[in-house]
């Protein structure tokens, strides 16, 4: 059978003679009330047909890949149909993806899916990982559209009260803000608090602290990562959003940033030192080696996407910028100089320093 691309309930509705025909569904959408309701129109259209069936739900955010691939070779034992349904799919395809011999099972057996098996996936993200995009071979596809940042607070709230919690002002901000205004890690982070909470069905600034602590979503350690990986778009937005308490405080971390880059690439370069002797010269003090590994990719990225005639003029800047901050404390103004600051460093390099 031929993909068929849907964007609205109405147009899936129409094609509701064809849902049973197919056996693969991708739901492309983040929206808590479309997912259910295109969910439970595929499930009622199959039922119809065949009313003894066996229903699984996994949640791609807590699931191992190895049992995904378990339940997608399952066979029904005493009912005639099984619906597998995988919120949150793309997140388990990602670790797919990354694990060659489960990756090489899965598209062996995908495709050799049980006569009896309906496998229904939804996907926050826009796009699946390459490597499987034969999930979207003879397969009926529901897409809805973004969810525009702006929106992005509301739509959480109302997800949250549709689901029966609360949450309250200032935990929503930090959720976001930790999440960089992401809204597909907004809501895998929105859908694991519900979990966190299930019995007190309230979310609190604490619960937010505790469940997306390892969401690499403090902003100003993400403001640095995007700087070092030259990503100045994703840098811009964080700035654009992030309300600045310390506007000093950031151009003084992007400064030991590229200053401790450039020492770390002459010590490499003319000092046969080891890893730990030039962090020990560079005073980066930690006894864990995943920081210490951390510290030196980060630096390795910066070296790959600037040459050395770029991180003096732009060392300059910063200087001028920090003494401009020490001038001007308003905070707002600080946000200006750092966002214009970020977007001049838009242009591509050819020479980087490596």
């Amino acid at each position: 059978m031929k993909t068929v691309i849907l964007k609205d309930f109405q147009s899936l509705k129409k094609e509701s003679l064809k849902v049973t025909q197919y056996q693969v569904f991708l739901l492309y959408s983040h929206d808590h009330l479309v997912v259910e309701e295109v969910y439970g129109f595929i499930h009622k259209t199959l039922s119809e047909k065949e009313p003894n069936i066996e229903n699984v739900t996994l949640n791609g955010l807590e699931t191992d890949a190895s049992i995904f691939h378990a339940e997608l070779s399952t066979i029904p034992m005493f009912q005639n149909c099984r619906v597998l349904f995988i919120r949150h799919a793309d997140t388990i395809l990602k670790k797919i993806d990354a694990n060659k011999t489960i990756l090489s099972y899965f598209l062996r057996d995908f495709k050799n899916l049980p006569d009896t098996t309906k496998l229904i996936l939804q996907i926050d993200d826009k796009k699946i990982p390459a490597s499987l995009k034969t999930l979207e071979e003879n397969t009926l596809i529901y897409k809805t559209d973004d969810i525009r940042e702006k929106d992005l607070p509301f739509f959480l709230k109302s997800r949250s009260q549709i689901m029966g919690y609360s949450i309250d002002d200032i935990a929503l901000k930090i959720l976001i803000e930790k999440c960089a205004w992401d809204y597909s890690q907004a809501i895998q982070a929105l859908d694991r608090l519900f979990t966190y909470a299930v019995h007190e069905k309230k979310i609190s600034t604490e619960d937010v602290h505790e469940v997306c602590h390892d969401m690499e979503g403090d902003v100003y350690f993400m403001i640095l990562d995007s700087l070092s990986e030259r990503k100045i778009k994703q840098c811009v937005k964080l700035l654009i959003h992030h309300k600045l308490n310390y506007g000093d405080f950031i151009v003084q971390g992007i400064i030991k940033l590229f200053t401790n880059a450039l020492r770390y690439s002459y010590l490499r370069n003319n000092n046969n030192l080891s890893t730990n002797e030039i962090f020990k010269r560079l005073e980066i003090k930690t006894n864990h080696a995943f920081i210490l590994k951390k510290n030196e990719n980060q630096f390795q990225k910066l070296l790959s996407k600037y040459n050395a005639k770029e991180i003096s003029d732009i060392l300059e800047k910063l200087f001028e910028l920090d003494k401009r901050f020490k001038e001007n404390t308003r905070l707002e103004e600080q946000k200006t100089f750092l966002i214009t600051f970020a977007a001049s460093l838009e242009n591509k390099v050819s020479l980087p320093l490596n």
